[in-house]
């Protein structure tokens, strides 16, 4: 099972998004993120003929 096979590995986590359905397990080290904000934002933005590819343009953490 591939619950197990993370537990097992050396991964401290494993970040998803919640885009498609997945049955979550405690303590599987597995975050999903939610896509609901970057949707709406896409959505408005073709609505108000606004660029929708800046929202896919990855900002550094510093």
């Amino acid at each position: 099972m591939a619950v197990e096979r993370l537990k097992g590995s050396d991964l401290k986590e494993l970040i998803t998004t919640n885009s498609v359905p997945a049955r979550l397990v405690t303590g599987s080290r597995v975050t999903s993120l939610s896509v609901a904000g970057l949707l709406g934002e896409g959505i408005k933005r073709i609505h108000d003929d606004e660029s929708v590819s800046s929202l896919f343009e990855v900002k550094s953490i510093k």
